[in-house]
């Protein structure tokens, strides 16, 4: 495993490069220090009478559980937790505007109760007005739609001033867009290793890091995917202002690029130490749950279980709690108020089954 690769355009024509980014550890205080003495959580099945295929992501819509990639009839499985039963698919494919291809992002905010979701095959986000209690998705409750067909964007969440994207300008990581794609501002500069931006996408592929924001779309926080780079920033309309970050080591991973005719295509490589270290951000009212499996490559291909561990903050970056899961898990998600981690896993027939974790 470990092979992604990237196409991008290029104003002028594309050479080939090939790097390989380096380990390097700094001796300060880590955001995995909370890990010590965390507790662990114990797993319990809900939803036994519902049949899932390989769920992709979980999100929270107060009561109801949405799964994407689930049933035939719809890309979303909408499941109500309080009662454990399914309330259907919604969501069909295809690309008219209530149409999806593929939905990378799906987030749902109780704030305005709108269900934002980004779909990579047809380049667009869209805005639903949402009730959980009856979910679906219609042109009637379509309340906008963005054509980013034209925007330099790979995944995107939703902010209070726009669209925030992993777009590398110099050695900034990130964007906030406006409605059309257009870059308002840059920011989040990587505090480890810079070599490598002259090549941008190949200095983002090798220091890739999840975001997420909060449902007010003013707090924004990052997680390096082969570091434990951490950092929390308020956005604003002008600019983004750092409030908190951590970092103190990155594993080594291979990127190549080659191209010609003004097209580049970046593809990357797990070495078999590279370490997986965060795997997905998890965004509340409240708080932010960022999730942590710390396996190497070496480790995922020998088929190692390394059940994953859950930290804990509040949106200015002070640590709350830590949650170490008892079973391997494939994706998580956490309900509205904050009492329960629910979790996507694999069992030994191959069957994909739902956990809840108390808190």
């Amino acid at each position: 495993m470990g092979f992604y690769n990237r196409k991008i355009k290029l104003l002028a024509t594309a050479v080939v490069l090939s790097g390989m980014f380096s380990c390097r550890e700094n001796k300060e205080v880590g955001v995995l220090d909370n890990l010590d003495g965390i507790e662990v959580v114990k797993s319990e099945h809900i939803l036994d009478s519902c049949r899932f295929l390989s769920p992709f992501t979980l999100t929270m819509a107060g009561n109801t559980l949405l799964v994407s990639e689930n049933q035939a009839e719809g890309m979303l499985g909408a499941f109500d937790l309080n009662n454990e039963t399914a309330l259907g698919g919604i969501g069909m494919r295809g690309r008219g505007p209530n149409e999806f291809m593929n939905m990378r992002v799906v987030r749902y905010s109780d704030q305005d109760s709108l269900l934002f979701i980004l779909d990579t095959g047809s380049r667009k986000a869209s805005y639903f007005k949402f009730n959980p209690e009856n979910p679906m998705l219609s042109e009637n409750n379509l309340v906008k739609l963005l054509d980013l067909k034209s925007a330099n964007a790979h995944d995107i969440q939703p902010s209070k001033y726009g669209l925030i994207t992993d777009v590398v300008n110099g050695d900034d990581l990130f964007a906030l867009l406006d409605d059309n794609g257009g870059v308002k501002y840059t920011f989040g500069k990587y505090p480890g290793d810079n070599k490598g931006i002259e090549n941008p996408i190949e200095f983002l592929m090798a220091h890739q890091a999840l975001f997420c924001t909060n449902p007010g779309g003013n707090k924004f926080v990052l997680a390096g995917a082969f570091s434990d780079w951490v950092a929390f920033y308020n956005i604003k309309a002008d600019s983004a202002e750092l409030s908190k970050e951590y970092f103190t080591f990155e594993t080594p991973v291979n990127v190549h690029s080659s191209g010609d005719e003004g097209e580049q295509i970046v593809s990357m490589r797990y070495l078999p130490e590279t370490k997986l270290v965060f795997t997905q951000l998890i965004p509340t009212d409240n708080y932010v749950y960022i999730v942590y499996s710390g396996a190497t490559n070496a480790e995922i291909e020998a088929g190692e279980k390394k059940p994953k561990s859950i930290l804990k903050f509040n949106w200015d970056g002070e640590f709350i709690n830590g949650y170490r899961l008892d079973v391997n898990t494939i994706t998580e998600s956490v309900t509205s108020d904050d009492k329960y981690i629910i979790a996507s896993t694999e069992d030994e027939d191959g069957n994909f089954r739902i956990l809840r974790f108390t808190m």
